[in-house]
């Protein structure tokens, strides 16, 4: 019995001192919430034909690119197509300047003549 005492002393004094703490807890005062005005204007309503369609500008950037190089050494002569042209397969897009293969073909058939032609018969 004396075991229970101390624990149920202990409860009581606990709840005591929150009943008084609780009352002699400071009474606030009641604020008042303002609500927040959000300011709007309205204007009259005009019928009438309005355009259907808007120019706008930018720039698209293309998903995929492609590098372009010759198989030979040689300066631009002409370009068929300019940027953003849209291309088929085998189109022709620039010409070559095609002097230096030219001399080097023709040299290369001067040395073929100066070779003397062996007869296997």
């Amino acid at each position: 019995m004396r075991r229970l005492i101390v624990p149920v002393l202990i409860v009581a004094a606990a709840i005591a001192v929150f009943m008084m703490l609780k009352a002699s807890k400071p009474q606030s005062k009641d604020v008042a919430i303002q609500e927040k005005a959000w300011p709007v204007a309205a204007v009259p309503v005009k019928t009438g034909e309005w355009p259907t369609n808007i120019m706008l500008y930018g720039s698209v950037d293309a998903l995929h690119y492609a590098v372009l190089t010759a198989a030979l050494p040689a300066d631009v002569k002409r370009v068929w197509v300019i940027e953003g042209s849209q291309v088929n397969s085998g189109d022709l897009l620039a010409e070559l300047d095609d002097r230096d293969i030219v001399s080097s073909i023709v040299r290369g058939q001067v040395q073929c003549a100066a070779v003397p032609v062996i007869n296997d018969n």
